[in-house]
């Protein structure tokens, strides 16, 4: 593989630069580039970060709906129009700590002037996100993640979790979590590729926080040190916005722990911008005995032909690809929904792997949709499709030693 050799003070600028080049947001969108490389080519992935819309007027009026009611989330109401002449706050509430960001890649695959549209609900910030902080049994850290809730979720009952009201500080996170036995997740960054507005980190104290990605060495000392660790995670944020020469150096670490034989990478980046799977990246991986990437598309209007073929290059090279979907209301709360789903990710050689209830992190109850709901959607399912089409129906409850499967 051919990349040209950058300096530590060079790629330390340039990873440096998804940190302070934007807002303070939790995640934070970002902009890590490689100029020179396939990365930064003309509308490459990029291109499509530092494009993205960050506003949700401009959102609404990119997809003909400036001027339109904003429909209210799953619940057939609306409140006032955005994005008009006479709208003249800057921000709905939700946006200041947790801002609209949406890539021109996934924007192309909304239906113009349908408030209903299963992706535009996933990014648009709506007004029940403020109301939806004060619902019983939500959390901003429904996992249990923060510094203290990970060091805690071993003493924490099943089914609890941390709820930090916003007025206080969250503590500084650790930059790994070890829930479950045999594996360890890296949280490498707290920018993503786009900002899902039922994210469970949404609230996540990135900021705190250590930003220097060019040198994972402390942060993997840990996992060198226990020898029960097998596979690794890398979580954030989303991995892949990380430049290629900070992912080799976090990869060549983790390649010198004899233990460590499986990497697992959790990204969204394959379907909302499918330009970062370029072929750099692809051969960044030929050491594992095990690589798997698990990518995130809730509807089957995510996964355009584009998408595909970015699919097609990760197995390719040698991934197992496996999807995880969340059922959310108005976006995959039918069987028809999550057939269509299914069947076009079977078609592009990915696995339906999980389907998660709903994270109850704070801001999102509206996406909520029952357990019981859900149980009749999975047997709906089965009554359509074969069993390897049909993803298993689980949830995450702190202090549990694995996910809980409903159905």
């Amino acid at each position: 593989m051919n990349r040209p050799f950058l300096p530590h003070s060079q790629t330390d600028s340039l990873d440096q630069a998804l940190d302070h080049s934007l807002p303070q947001s939790l995640p934070r969108a970002a902009q890590p580039a490689e100029p020179g490389t396939p990365e930064d080519d003309s509308r490459g992935w990029t291109w499509q970060m530092k494009h993205a819309i960050r506003d949700h007027r401009q959102l609404l009026a990119a997809v003909g709906l400036a001027g339109h009611a904003q429909p209210a989330a799953g619940l057939g109401r609306h409140v006032p129009a955005v994005g008009t002449t006479s709208d003249s706050v800057a921000a709905l509430p939700a946006e200041i700590e947790f801002p609209c960001f949406v890539p021109p890649a996934l924007l192309q695959r909304i239906v113009p002037g349908n408030p209903a549209d299963p992706i535009l609900r996933q990014v648009l910030p709506v007004a029940e996100e403020t109301a939806d902080v004060a619902t019983p049994g939500y959390s901003r850290d429904p996992l249990a993640e923060f510094a203290s809730g990970v060091a805690a979720a071993e003493r924490l009952e099943p089914g609890a979790a941390l709820d930090l009201p916003l007025a206080v500080e969250t503590p500084a996170p650790r930059q790994w979590i070890q829930k479950y036995s045999g594996r360890a997740l890296l949280i490498t960054t707290g920018a993503c590729g786009v900002h899902c507005r039922y994210c469970f980190r949404r609230h996540f104290p990135y900021p705190a926080a250590p930003q220097q990605r060019t040198r994972w060495q402390p942060w993997l000392e840990p996992i060198a040190a226990d020898p029960t660790i097998q596979e690794v995670i890398l979580s954030g944020g989303d991995p892949l916005v990380l430049s290629d020469v900070s992912l080799e150096r976090l990869l060549n670490g983790l390649r010198a722990i004899p233990h460590v034989r499986w990497l697992r990478i959790h990204s969204r980046m394959p379907v909302v911008i499918p330009q970062r799977v370029t072929r750099d990246f692809v051969e960044l991986f030929p050491d594992f005995a095990a690589k798997v990437m698990v990518i995130h598309a809730n509807h089957a209007q995510e996964l355009d032909d584009e998408v595909a073929a970015a699919i097609e290059r990760l197995r390719a090279a040698g991934f197992q690809v496996l999807n995880q979907a969340v059922l959310l209301r108005g976006v995959n709360d039918s069987v028809e929904a999550l057939e269509g789903l299914c069947r076009r990710l079977v078609d592009c050689g990915v696995v339906p792997y999980y389907l998660h209830q709903l994270d109850r992190v704070q801001g999102a109850a509206h996406f909520e949709v029952t357990q019981a709901e859900g149980l009749q959607l999975l047997e709906g399912l089965r009554r359509r499709l074969p069993g390897h089409a049909v993803p298993r129906y689980v949830q995450e409850i702190p202090g549990q030693p694995y996910k809980t499967v409903l159905a």
